[in-house]
């Protein structure tokens, strides 16, 4: 793999649109990792927070995470409403061996937590509630990139709207396994989910 920061090399407050209408923000892990990013990227979570709207992230791999100090990741957490992460990442980040230990610890730092599980399906909590698990939905695998950023699009359009955390999760599975039956990082345009 050669990973390219693309468009989240360099971004800066500037590049952040107007706030109106908008019921969600998600932000990649790789932006705050940039560290031409981090001042802007900061600019921007302190504004979002400002518009009182809820910010899901998602902080990259682990191996980008280890490009920087832990203690730098975790600081970023107590800014972000929804965390969105992979087993590996929930784990690194946590320092725990269990999910669900994982998912309370996390939970320490952000409103709600969702752990993808790939083929395994997902997991999630909400502070003061149960931890809820969806299974993977059947489908023949042809490629898996793109997968977790397509939970992630499912489930935000439906958490966002509702907090229903069951729901959101179930839609991410789907999105998640329109995505992997095809070759490439998501569904064909008109797909209705």
């Amino acid at each position: 793999m050669f990973p390219d920061n693309g468009a989240n090399s360099g971004l800066h407050i500037g590049d952040l649109p107007s706030l109106d209408g908008y019921d969600a923000v998600y932000i990649s892990g790789y932006s705050p990792l940039d560290p031409l990013s981090l001042p802007g990227i900061k600019e921007m979570i302190a504004k979002i927070r400002t518009a009182q709207i809820p910010i899901y992230f998602d902080p990259a791999s682990v191996g980008g995470m280890k490009e920087v100090a832990i203690d730098e990741v975790k600081s970023w957490l107590p800014l972000m409403d929804v965390l969105l992460l992979n087993e590996e990442e929930a784990i690194y980040l946590s320092g725990a061996s269990d999910i669900e230990v994982a998912l309370d610890s996390l939970l320490e730092q952000c409103q709600s937590v969702v752990i993808k599980r790939g083929s395994h399906g997902a997991i999630g909590k909400s502070r003061g509630s149960q931890s809820v698990s969806v299974p993977a939905l059947p489908t023949t695998v042809v490629d898996t990139t793109g997968a977790g950023d397509a939970f992630a699009a499912g489930f935000i359009s439906h958490f966002s709207m509702n907090k229903d955390l069951t729901r959101a999760l179930l839609a991410g599975a789907e999105v998640a396994a329109h995505c992997v039956a095809i070759v490439g990082a998501r569904p064909r345009v008109g797909t209705k989910i």
